[in-house]
């Protein structure tokens, strides 16, 4: 007895299944496209029906999956928030402060934000962490902001106890010495000139550069705060956090610190270089990321800076990632984060800081943020900027006198003003937002104050 989906090979001269076969492709989902003439009993069809039979089950499983996503997508739709004030704020806000201000491309920023994030923690492992630094570019340099309560009132006890352990301290007073190693390395380094057609060379260049920074923050970074974090506890009357070994090296290694200007002037100069060759616009290539440059060189077509442009206007690095200024208010506030910004008062009509080198002086204000304002200072002015570093020397031998935001008695500005005999006054905190170029201005360096003698039209 013959079974469905059987024949007799003698009668026919075919294989098996001919007839079944036939009958199944009618009934599936591609049953139709396949001919029933005579040529449907060859051995041949037998393996087609095997691949349809298989790939319909597989359509109908991708099916099954699609719908799943739709589903979940419609989900995530309904609990997205339909405005920005809809966010769930239930997390505790963590609020951020500015410390410092800095004239970095933001290879270097995204650099420094690794190293808080993860070369720090890989080499101290106290119960917690360096909290996310952020930083904003606006007003033609990048400000640092941190999170203040935990920055300056758990992370010092906290590194405090782990440093107290024989081990700990050892490890730490190891990566100042890698520190030292890598900030000598770093100071050899030469710009070599490239061609067009060697520009990823300079990429490679600045790579090698991100990474010996990265290396050697996790050094330098715990010496500066150490020291901070200490003074701080003195002032208020509390208990050395540190020992006297880890504090006199961390000291040294801060009076003598160029890691952060030598990384940041070996990159502009890559940069720059890359900007010619290319005929790219100089000023806007502070804002690439390592990432984009490479594309940049590789791309064959002209290079769009449309997007690169935007971030002129404002822009900030935190979450690994860079936000354009639109972006910046609503992605901190998804992550739990408040910027504390003091309030000026434009009406003040004098500055007081810390005299840094002696002297009286009177002339026009020059802010200048970045390097690329240098040129604004003319013979006699007075430089006002966050700090200044020596990529500033040239504009500091016209100036008159200097007046920072930053600083002590230790800083870049301070002992070049000594060794000029230039009156000074670091640490004023905001004087780069309450005075304006062109203001007429009065020092008294002996006593650390700045006069606004008449505002600028």
């Amino acid at each position: 007895m013959i079974k469905s989906g059987e024949t007799d090979i003698a009668q026919h001269g075919i294989s098996g299944y001919g007839y079944g076969l036939t009958h199944v492709c009618q009934r599936s989902l591609f049953g139709h496209i396949i001919p029933l003439a005579n040529i449907a009993y060859s051995g041949t069809l037998y393996e087609i029906h095997v691949f349809l039979f298989g790939l319909a089950k597989l359509l109908k499983r991708i099916r099954f999956c699609f719908s799943f996503f739709v589903e979940g997508i419609r989900c995530f739709l309904r609990s997205w928030p339909r405005s920005k004030n809809d966010f769930n704020m239930t997390k505790k806000i963590i609020k951020y402060e500015k410390v410092m201000t800095r004239d970095a491309p933001f290879i270097l920023i995204a650099a420094w934000y690794k190293s808080f994030t993860d070369s720090i923690p890989r080499v101290f492992d106290f119960e917690v962490r360096f909290p996310e630094p952020i930083y904003i570019f606006q007003n033609g340099a990048v400000e640092s902001w941190r999170a203040t309560q935990l920055f300056f009132g758990t992370l010092p006890k906290a590194m405090s106890r782990w440093a107290k352990e024989p081990k700990n301290a050892m490890r730490l007073l190891t990566e100042f010495d890698r520190y030292i190693k890598i900030g000598k390395k770093l100071k050899k380094e030469k710009v070599q000139p490239i061609s067009s057609a060697e520009s990823l060379k300079a990429v490679n260049k600045i790579k090698e550069i991100q990474d010996l920074f990265i290396e050697g923050a996790a050094g330098l970074i715990p010496a500066y705060w150490c020291v901070t974090w200490n003074e701080t506890a003195v002032k208020q009357k509390r208990k050395s956090l540190f020992s006297k070994k880890i504090l006199d090296k961390a000291t040294k290694l801060r009076q003598g610190d160029t890691l952060f200007d030598d990384a940041c002037d070996l990159i502009y100069q890559y940069l720059h270089m890359i900007a010619k060759e290319k005929s790219w616009p100089k000023n806007l290539m502070r804002f690439f990321l390592i990432q984009e440059l490479e594309k940049a060189i590789m791309t064959k077509q002209k290079y769009d800076f449309s997007e690169v442009e935007k971030r002129n206007d404002g822009c900030a690095y935190f979450a690994n990632q860079l936000f354009t200024k639109k972006k910046i208010s609503i992605a901190l506030k998804v992550r739990g984060y408040k910027l504390i910004d003091k309030k000026i008062l434009s009406t003040a009509t004098q500055l007081k800081g810390l005299s840094a080198s002696p002297g009286q002086a009177r002339g026009k204000v020059k802010v200048v943020m970045n390097r690329e304002q240098l040129n604004k200072i003319t013979l006699g002015d007075i430089l006002v900027s966050p700090m200044t570093t020596p990529a500033y020397m040239p504009a500091m031998t016209k100036a008159a006198a200097f007046v920072t935001d930053e600083g002590g008695i230790i800083c870049h500005a301070a002992i070049i003003s000594r060794e000029m005999k230039k009156p000074c006054i670091v640490g004023t905190k905001n004087a780069t937002k309450i005075l304006r170029d062109d203001d007429l201005v009065e020092l008294d360096a002996n006593n650390g104050i700045v006069k606004i003698i008449e505002r600028a039209k």
